[in-house]
């Protein structure tokens, strides 16, 4: 099960990175369309990278880790924010 903390490492690093995005266009006060457009492009990649670690948690024989990150990439594509596992 320790060889699995590195992709829960890597699953908030990429949620944190989303966070930290939608925390700059808020604290700039990105134009409102402009930031819609920018935060549902990174959601689409976040979404992507979080069902590629859940796939790779899984196959790694960690269903419950597998499950925590789906549950993120599914809000991700849902457009909300991911939250830290």
């Amino acid at each position: 099960m320790a060889i699995n903390n590195p992709i829960k490492e890597i699953a908030n690093t990429v949620i944190f990175h989303c966070q930290h995005i939608e925390t700059t266009h808020n604290e700039n006060e990105t134009p409102l369309n402009t930031a819609r457009f920018c935060m549902g492009r990174l959601l689409e990649r976040t979404t992507n990278h979080l069902n590629a670690l859940a796939d790779i948690a899984y196959d790694m024989g960690d269903g419950d880790l597998a499950r925590y990150i789906q549950i993120q990439a599914e809000r991700s594509e849902a457009g909300f924010t991911p939250t830290p596992i």
